[in-house]
């Protein structure tokens, strides 16, 4: 996958291609993580960066958005990844079959929601997880949709029971009555555990949900039940236990790795957003927006990387434009000038680039 990711790359680069680029950045962001996380870490905030000037629908978009948020998932990120699986959807293109990918967003956005209640809990912060848990069953609602597959229909059931178990709604929750089985039966046996009114009877469902849960595929889940485990045995004892003061000793510094990991990637993308910049205006004409010989420097050098054989060259002149400044002004000349861009951008293929070279 390594160098799947460093050979798109490097194609996408050659080829000018934005989208590519940032979702090839987002893989290797993935590929690198706890090996070379300050890497990792700048390769995703330029391949944020990259998809914020990115319009309308695109298959490859899609993906490199859903990238940004699986590479962004080990670090609990979920600020930055409903971000993206909202920017995500707008980017389904309506002529194509979006049904599978849509389903995939809306799923993938619920179940983030879950995790982020789950942490919630786990801190002791009440009144933040009422608020997220009221995000969480809107996120269920919007899941609840024609294109779901039947099978991922019960998943979203179970967690809503968890949401449910763990911050109950107004008017309380509904009765527990899904079977604990399949790959969720660990979060049926932690909701259960939750409502149960018996300590024993809880301690015993969060033991089962301990053992059902995949400690890599369900990292959030798994940690909250541990946690759980720990403060069921300090409710069954009567007292504080050291366990207890460890568990919540060990959320708060995680917690606070979390945000501090958010803060950081923010400052990364801000200067990632101020390196674009300036590299926007070494590229492009201030006035038209239309790229600079720099960039028709850059351009011909990616082709010949490319070993294209030949390319076709037009050169435009205005007639006349000297006697629109000197009759009209130049306030008006500079105006035609940028009609004049637009109906060139407009005349070209995404492929081909359009210059402005003084």
């Amino acid at each position: 996958m390594s160098e799947c990711a460093s050979r798109l790359l490097k194609r996408a680069e050659l080829d000018g291609d934005a989208v590519m680029t940032a979702l090839a950045l987002a893989v290797r962001a993935q590929e690198r993580g706890l090996r070379a996380p300050v890497e990792a870490d700048r390769d995703l905030a330029r391949a944020i960066v990259m998809l914020e000037s990115h319009e309308g629908p695109r298959t490859e978009a899609v993906s490199a958005h859903v990238q940004c948020c699986v590479a962004a998932e080990s670090r609990d990120l979920w600020e930055l990844q409903i971000r993206h699986y909202d920017a995500a959807e707008r980017c389904l293109d309506p002529d194509e079959d979006a049904d599978g990918r849509l389903a995939v967003l809306l799923y993938n956005r619920a179940e983030l929601q879950l995790n982020w209640v789950a942490a919630l809990r786990e801190l002791g912060a009440e009144e933040e997880m009422r608020e997220r848990a009221a995000g969480a069953r809107d996120a269920l609602d919007q899941a609840e949709h024609p294109v779901m597959p039947e099978s991922w229909r019960g998943d979203l059931s179970v967690f809503r029971d968890l949401v449910d178990a763990m911050s109950p709604p107004q008017g309380g929750a509904s009765p527990l009555i899904r079977s604990a089985e399949g790959e969720y039966r660990g979060y049926v046996h932690l909701a259960r555990g939750l409502r149960a009114g018996d300590v024993a009877l809880a301690r015993a469902h969060c033991d089962r949900a301990i053992e059902s849960i995949d400690p890599n595929t369900s990292s959030r889940i798994y940690l909250f039940s541990l946690a759980l485990a720990v403060e069921l045995e300090a409710r069954d004892v009567g007292q504080q236990t050291a366990g207890l003061r460890c568990t919540r000793e060990l959320v708060g510094r995680r917690w606070d790795q979390r945000l501090a990991a958010l803060a950081s990637m923010q400052s990364l993308i801000d200067i990632e957003r101020t390196s674009a910049e300036l590299e926007q205006h070494a590229y492009r004409d201030d006035l038209t927006g239309l790229a600079n010989r720099h960039a028709l420097a850059r351009f011909t050098q990616g082709m010949l990387a490319r070993g294209m054989p030949m390319a076709a060259v037009a050169l435009v002149d205005l007639d006349c434009f000297k006697a629109i400044n000197d009759g009209h002004g130049h306030a008006v000349g500079d105006a035609v000038l940028q009609r004049i861009a637009g109906l060139l951008r407009a005349g070209v293929r995404d492929q081909d680039l359009v210059v402005r070279p003084d």
